[in-house]
């Protein structure tokens, strides 16, 4: 039977193997939405973009 050691050390090694790269990690986070501009009310694209650490890219 493997110890739960020993399947914890794989999981560290395999997430630090396949995890995000600098690249995945520094990149900017942008969530793009088209919509009708009287869909949302008007701090709803502030207050997400202030709770979640991306920038919005809004159109209508």
């Amino acid at each position: 039977m493997i110890s739960s050691k020993r399947v914890l050390g794989i999981c560290l090694i395999t997430a630090t193997l396949f995890g995000p790269s600098e690249k995945a990690i520094a990149q900017e986070r942008v969530l793009k939405v088209a919509n009708w501009g009287e869909y949302i009310a008007e701090d709803t694209v502030s207050n997400f973009e202030a709770d979640y650490g991306s920038s919005v890219f809004y159109e209508t």
